[in-house]
């Protein structure tokens, strides 16, 4: 799993981490927060697979959060 605190570490890492595991794991799980899905999801669309997860934490997020809107795209545009 890849997983991630924006305050101390960069988005960039996803990529980094992403090639490093996928040549011993063949399925990963991205575990984004409700806070960073913004700046997160765009990098994880581009390098998720099929067999991938994408776990959203929402800790004690409103159902109101902006970020659950999104869910129809994400949902025309990935299996869940």
């Amino acid at each position: 799993m890849i997983s991630y605190l924006s305050d101390i570490t960069p988005p960039i890492q996803i990529e980094t981490d992403e090639k490093k595991l996928r040549t011993t794991f063949p399925k990963i799980a991205f575990r984004v927060k409700t806070q960073d899905f913004d700046v997160l999801f765009p990098i994880i669309e581009n390098i998720i697979k099929e067999s991938d997860l994408l776990l959203l934490d929402i800790e004690s997020s409103s159902h109101t959060n902006p970020v659950f809107k999104k869910k129809k795209y994400i949902e025309k545009n990935f299996r869940i």
